[in-house]
């Protein structure tokens, strides 16, 4: 079709679908191709955009003998003798749109047979747990026990970890048996990676480092507590620090000596006190 929406040419199926011969259609409006859907397309869309226009749509086709049909009309443009002409390729898509539901029921049939095939396992799943509630009951006590294990720990981490100070557990070699963030982020690190390690592994001032080590022993060996108001440290990337610690001895795993250490860093009060000064 021109601008003007005359025929220019059709086949001769769709000539066949509309009643009437090919040349009779030459140079008559759409009108009398008695296709109404295809009408009222070219109605919506009188004109091409431009020659770039292509579209695809799905209409209704009418037959001769008054059944329908599904098409899917492909349209583009091109210009002839100055003029935009409308070029549309009209398919039978009814066998296609026949598979397509055919599919789609398949699948809902499928979907289906799963769902009831997940209902029985898990009914049989549900008659297996009752059948062997007895016998598993000492089991499940355990496994409560265990649970309730690892919600305690899992507690006492998310209590000490959410402690600002710094607290750590260390055995009679200065190895790290229990350190919570605070502890670990001192040295850049993790808790994980802190573990059974020493001071000296992390800390670059040995000095700083055996120290540490002896304060610890004389608390194992004497069995007292003790409280150190101020410690000076070289920290590698904070520079100089000023903390206070109390520590105490302590049972590891009931037969193991080791002390326990909680560090305050009182560095601002200590720059403070000497800017008073």
């Amino acid at each position: 079709f021109p601008s003007h929406d005359n025929i220019q040419y059709i086949n001769n199926t769709l000539a066949e679908f509309s009643d009437i011969a090919p040349e009779a259609a030459i140079g008559q409006s759409v009108q009398v191709l008695k296709q109404p859907y295809l009408e009222a397309w070219l109605q919506q869309r009188p004109s091409c955009a431009d020659e770039t226009c292509s579209l695809e749509v799905e209409m209704i086709m009418c037959r001769a003998d008054g059944t329908n049909y599904l098409a899917l009309l492909a349209e583009t443009c091109v210009i002839v003798n100055s003029h935009f002409s409308r070029i549309g390729v009209i398919r039978d898509v009814t066998s296609l749109k026949t598979v397509e539901l055919e599919l789609r029921l398949a699948q809902e049939s499928l979907e289906n047979t799963v769902k009831e095939r997940t209902a029985e396992l898990q009914q049989a799943i549900a008659d297996l747990r009752q059948e062997n509630q007895e016998r598993l009951k000492n089991e499940e006590s355990l496994r409560a026990s265990r649970d309730q294990i690892q919600q305690q720990q899992e507690f006492f981490r998310l209590v000490i970890d959410s402690n600002p100070n710094m607290i750590f557990v260390k055995d009679w070699d200065g190895r790290y048996l229990l350190a919570n963030q605070t502890m670990a982020d001192f040295y850049n690190t993790t808790v994980e990676n802190l573990g059974g390690k020493t001071d000296a592994e992390f800390h670059r001032n040995p000095i700083d480092s055996e120290r540490f080590l002896q304060e610890n022993r004389q608390i194992i060996s004497s069995q007292q507590d003790k409280f150190l108001p101020e410690e000076k440290i070289h920290h590698a990337d904070l520079g100089l620090l000023w903390l206070q610690w109390q520590k105490r001895p302590i049972k590891i795993f009931g037969n193991i000596d080791g002390v326990l250490g909680v560090g305050v860093n009182i560095t601002a009060r200590k720059q403070i006190e000497i800017s008073l000064r």
